[in-house]
């Protein structure tokens, strides 16, 4: 290149004009860089399937754990390219192996980071040929498949439907998905022994101030569940010999767990670690007797966000050395989904010994989590399998701290319910950044033990423990407790006080009667339902104490409706304002006519309440904290008052069924009741990350709760959700259906069918399907149920033509018709959603400016329910209702019902009066 008159020029070309020809290479370079089919990197099988996010992706699990085992997760069958299961699962195992990462065929055409394609690879090379012939099968199993199809439809067009192209892409997505690394295969054929010797084993050298409270309820658990209890309190124990030998103790001390554990794994079978900073609740269940001693048992750190877990997941698997040969747990997609157990709680057998045997030959180094990266890292390295025990058995300070602290201001205000929160429920607290651990321990276990509304372990297992002597046995200790929390808070921080005794009735298993036999009426019938006498109370096997928020009277209210029940104790409970009384009294009109009288009519105002007490005897009453004055109901805070009363309802024994005014009862739905501890209508709405989840959620409009401890402690948790949420968000309007599933599915859910439910676009999921989707909560165990959409029916046809046949001619109607028809016959309620009842037309349910805080008590919507109601046949009440309930006639409720009842059952049209 050299400069002449013209300007620079190279081989005697001037340079601007090679300059676009540069500007075009550039452009191919970039092109072949994006575009170009290259070998990716390391591909992760570390994705966690839709219904396992919250578990540890890494480590599925065997179908025949437990029936009551506390978090064990799914197993998850790996298919190969040949169909068989053990295909993929030496697939994932090769790590082990002579296999490297980079002899893992291309999947895609997608270039990942740090990965080049070299050469005429692409195209000629064993990869190129490799490509060629999964092109190759895939066409032959498309055309199979193909013809397949084209055979079923061919055969009934009427009864086989195309998938819709969302559908098949989930399905495209399930197939191409990585899969999950099986853990525990090694252990498979490992014979857990019937009595194993069992230790309970805690580490607490130095001057350790507050371990003199801790070991208290310690000793306790390990009195009570058979083990012996040992405390390494000096660095003379033989526990610690190989440390001393290997003068670890220059190094990081936060190591010095590893060599102990090793000792007591080779003289126990069965080992629960302890953190000496861990509160054990009196009511702890035998954790020996619930995860299996091929797993490792210890808790996830599930208050902490991904990001959190990712990092520390980064941290051990450089550490270790395990980015190469695990990609299933080190690639940079498995990192985003890798959970950290935390290692202060951990039940480790001897059959995990290999993750300790060689722990003098591993790299001791970290800054923050060492032994606990170190155990995480070892448990991917061995494919051990992590029975997650749930957060109530590892309930952090900061969360004890959140929930136990207030402002006098918020005290005096609706305070969140202490009885409701996770500390009620947590089996095990670490004291970690607590501050002054002696006294704040002494406080809790203390409070645990008089006032039973902390630390209560609810719905995990019966206590055999003595108070007294545990209190006996505590150190006498004085202090402020406010004091030495509040320090460094504001002015006006306090500890919320002990709510008293009454918690702890709510907390113990009930002894519960057998439910009576049921007699079951016919489908379809629709008989005229006479009014019996009222039954008498002494039928109700309930003896419920009152509260504040069940007094005497509303507690009699409710017994009364549960002694019409099937089995006398289930009540259904309907609420409303005066401005909902026309669907309320309709509501109850067709629940009378198809002989359903256990219900009760919650008024949440005091012009509704005044209406029901020109009845004696009313199924109803008057909401009691609104009675009480303690709470004034609006849009805002409705439904969170609503799920509150149910609460207190369901913890004095009886079972619950909320049901939405417009969920118009067809028959009882006893039937549907009769398998399931939470059972609920089937919805395709929010909330989304549930549904995205699950394939569907639970309604709130039509749901069922037993009263058990376990769904006790469940709900409550949806309790504290709402609370707490509009303690952050004063204006959020409560919504008891985003809490109700997330609190469900932070049980972790075990579902019997591996599969999601379908999408709300397969019309026989809407119309013909009638198989309920069944799973169980693992931490407070609970058979969920989430039923068939055609028996309780969200989703209903708009008719045209109302309860009048439309012509043959309008098929588009006809089909209609035949549907409604359908569902009249088979559904056993219809909780129908007329779109003509939105206040907001031009825009869609859901969206700003017409979401639930613009519908819920819009005039235009409730106008718009009962206009449909009519149209449709689902309306019960004579014209003249309204003026006969001012001044009634009789003082007898159903009486009067009676005599305001059209004559119509459903789906019939009102006689024409012309």
């Amino acid at each position: 290149m050299q400069s002449s008159p013209m300007g620079w020029t190279c081989l005697g070309v001037p340079l601007r004009r090679l300059l676009p020809a540069f500007d075009v290479l550039l452009v191919l370079i970039i092109a072949y860089y994006v575009l170009a089919p290259v070998r990716p990197g390391p591909v992760s099988s570390g994705m966690i399937p839709p219904q396992q996010a919250r578990a540890p992706q890494f480590l599925p699990t065997d179908k025949g754990s437990r029936p009551w085992a506390l978090g064990t997760l799914q197993q998850v069958t790996h298919q190969s390219p040949s169909g068989s299961a053990e295909g993929m699962a030496g697939r994932t195992l090769a790590a082990t192996s002579n296999t490297s990462a980079a002899d893992v065929p291309p999947q895609g055409k997608h270039r990942m980071k740090g990965t080049r394609h070299k050469g005429k690879q692409g195209k000629k090379g064993k990869w190129g040929k490799k490509r060629r012939d999964l092109r190759k099968e895939k066409r032959r199993d498309d055309e199979a498949e193909r013809h397949s199809d084209e055979h079923v439809v061919g055969k009934d067009d009427a009864q086989q439907e195309v998938k819709p192209a969302a559908e098949r892409k989930m399905e495209h997505a399930a197939k191409q998905a990585p899969p999950a690394p099986v853990c525990g295969k090694a252990l498979q054929t490992f014979k857990c022994t019937d009595k194993p010797h069992k230790a309970v084993v805690t580490l607490s050298v130095g001057t350790r101030a507050h371990f003199a409270v801790i070991r208290v309820p310690m000793q306790a658990y390990a009195d009570r569940v058979g083990a012996e209890f040992h405390v390494v309190n000096s660095m003379a124990h033989p526990s610690l010999k190989d440390w001393n030998h290997n003068q670890f103790d220059a190094k990081n001390s936060h190591f010095i767990k590893l060599p102990m554990l090793k000792w007591f794994l080779h003289r126990f079978q069965q080992v629960l670690f302890l953190d000496d900073d861990v509160l054990i609740s009196p009511n702890a269940p035998n954790l020996f007797e619930q995860v299996a001693c091929q797993k490792v048992g210890a808790v996830v750190e599930a208050y902490h966000a991904q990001g959190w877990h990712t990092m520390h997941a980064r941290s051990l698997c450089e550490i270790y050395q395990l980015r190469g040969s695990f990609p299933e747990s080190c690639s940079p997609a498995a990192l985003k989904r890798q959970r950290i157990f935390n290692s202060g709680l951990m039940l480790l057998s001897d059959v995990h010994r290999p993750l300790l045997d060689k722990w003098d030959e591993e790299r001791l180094e970290c800054r923050i989590l060492c032994d606990q990266l170190y155990l995480n890292a070892m448990l991917r390295k061995h494919k051990v399998c992590l029975q997650d025990l749930g957060t109530a058995f590892n309930l952090p300070g900061t969360q004890v701290r959140k929930q136990l602290m207030m402002s006098t201001k918020e005290a005096a205000s609706d305070a969140l319910e202490i009885m409701d929160s996770p500390l009620a429920q947590a089996c095990a607290v670490h004291l970690t950044v607590l501050p002054s651990k002696p006294h704040t321990s002494h406080y809790l276990l203390k409070r645990a033990l008089e006032h039973h509304d902390v630390m209560q372990c609810a719905g995990t297992g019966e206590s055999s423990h003595d108070d007294l002597t545990m209190l006996k046995l505590l150190p006498d200790l004085s202090y402020d407790i406010n004091k030495i929390w509040c320090q460094g808070m504001a002015a006006d921080c306090i500890v919320i006080a002990p709510s008293g005794g009454a918690a702890r009735s709510a907390l113990e298993v009930q002894s519960l009667p057998k439910p009576l036999p049921t007699k079951v009426e016919p489908e379809g019938r629709h008989e005229s339902a006479e009014v019996s006498a009222a039954p008498s109370l002494s039928r109700a096997p309930i003896n419920a104490t009152p509260s504040a928020e069940l007094p005497a009277s509303a507690l009699t209210a409710v017994q009364r409706a549960a002694a019409y029940s099937w089995d006398m104790r289930t009540v259904i409970l309907i609420f409303a304002t005066k401005d909902f009384m026309d669907l309320a009294i309709n509501w109850a009109q067709a629940a009378r006519v198809m002989k359903i009288l256990n219900f009760v009519l919650v008024a949440m105002d005091r012009k509704l309440g005044e209406i029901l007490a020109r009845f004696d005897e009313a199924p109803g009453l008057l909401l009691p904290r609104v009675a009480s004055g303690a709470v004034w109901i609006d849009k805002l805070n409705v439904i969170g008052e609503r799920q509150r009363f149910g609460l207190r309802v369901l913890e004095a024994g009886f079972n619950v069924l909320f049901a939405d005014l417009d969920a118009i009862i067809l028959k009882s739905p006893e039937p549907l009741l009769r398998d399931g501890d939470i059972i609920g209508e089937r919805i395709w709405g929010r909330p989304l990350s549930v549904v995205k989840k699950w394939g569907a959620a639970i309604c709130t409009g039509f749901y069922f709760i037993r009263s058990t401890p376990q769904t006790i402690s469940i709900f409550r948790r949806t309790h504290f959700l709402i609370a707490e949420k509009r303690k952050r968000q004063k204006k959020w309007q409560a919504s008891d259906q985003w809490a109700i599933n997330h609190a469900v599915d932070d049980q972790v859910v075990e579902w019997e069918k591996e599969e999601i439910m379908k999408p709300i676009t397969d019309s026989t999921t809407k119309f013909h399907d009638n198989t309920s989707h069944v799973g169980f909560t693992k931490l407070h165990r609970s058979k969920f149920v989430v039923l068939p959409h055609v028996y309780v029916a969200r989703s209903c046809p708009i008719l045209k033509y109302g309860t009048t046949k439309p012509p043959a001619d309008d098929k588009s109607e006809m089909k209609k018709w035949t549907i409604w028809q359908f569902l009249l016959r088979t559904s056993y309620v219809l909780h129908c959603f007329p779109p003509d009842a939105m206040p907001c037309p031009k825009l869609k349910h859901g969206e700003k400016g017409c979401d639930k805080s613009i519908i819920m008590g819009s005039a235009v919507h409730i106008h718009g329910e009962v206009v449909f109601d009519k149209r449709q046949g689902l309306w019960f009440m004579a014209d003249d209702w309204e003026t006969s309930i001012a001044k009634p006639s009789t003082r007898d409720f159903f009486l009067w019902l009676r005599s305001q009842h059209n004559g119509l059952r459903p789906g019939q049209s009102p006689p024409d009066k012309s």
